[in-house]
């Protein structure tokens, strides 16, 4: 057993018994996992509305190995992204962001990058007003980056990110890129986060490409599957 304190993004939630709730956690030093917390949903309970999804928290506990749910003693929301969770397109690209982090981690595989890729494109989608697609590109993008299955080439030399001039996904011929999307990826990819939302982008090419990296997910990793929040939010602007 040892005391763990750390930042964590809760990725999803649902009910435990009477007045408990487990979770699942992707946080800064132990990678995903899921928890139990005691007593939340109880109407005393001074936790009740730390341990909402899509929340950034900090939490502490006494982390066991051999166990399959943690307990957590102690927390506190750093940012209940309050904006993203009123606004219809800011909440679809969150969800879908915290999905497919959660269908693409495993459980205790530490990977820094991958928090912060979260932690700091919920933080982003909170402030912008516009370009909530083109962030969600982004974070795909620079998900396969961290998960070690990118499409794209790296320029080590200049340390930036560059599209291989054979990008495509053999395994699908129909979902190949024209050069105008080849310069849309290599645009999205190399833009600084804090830029990403002022990018003039075309939303029927980053749809494309968002579809291109969704089935580069589906091939890549056994366990994806595809995202049920895309196909609820698509649903539910009809």
């Amino acid at each position: 057993m040892s005391l763990m304190r750390s930042k964590a993004v809760v990725l999803s939630g649902f009910r435990y018994g009477e007045t408990s709730k487990i979770i699942t956690l992707l946080t800064e030093t132990s990678g995903k996992f899921a928890a139990v917390v005691k007593g939340v949903r109880n109407s005393k309970s001074k936790y009740g509305a730390v341990f909402e999804n899509m929340n950034l928290i900090e939490v502490i506990l006494n982390k066991k190995d051999n166990r399959d749910l943690q307990i957590i003693s102690k927390a506190e929301c750093i940012n209940p992204f309050f904006h993203i969770k009123s606004d219809f397109d800011k909440l679809s690209a969150a969800y879908r962001m915290v999905e497919l982090t959660s269908k693409t981690t495993y459980d205790y595989d530490p990977n820094y990058g991958v928090f912060c890729l979260l932690s700091e494109s919920m933080k982003k989608l909170e402030e912008i007003s516009a370009g909530m697609e083109t962030l969600y590109l982004y974070f795909q993008i620079h998900l396969a980056l961290h998960l070690g299955i990118d499409p794209l080439g790296i320029n080590s030399t200049e340390n930036s990110l560059q599209v291989n001039e054979e990008f495509r996904l053999p395994y699908k011929p129909a979902f190949r890129i024209n050069e105008n999307q080849r310069a849309m990826l290599l645009t999205v990819s190399g833009c600084e986060l804090d830029m990403i939302n002022i990018i003039k982008t075309d939303i029927d090419t980053i749809k494309y490409l968002q579809e291109v990296y969704n089935m580069h997910f589906v091939m890549n990793l056994q366990k994806f599957g595809y995202l049920k929040s895309h196909k609820i939010f698509e649903q539910l602007k009809k």
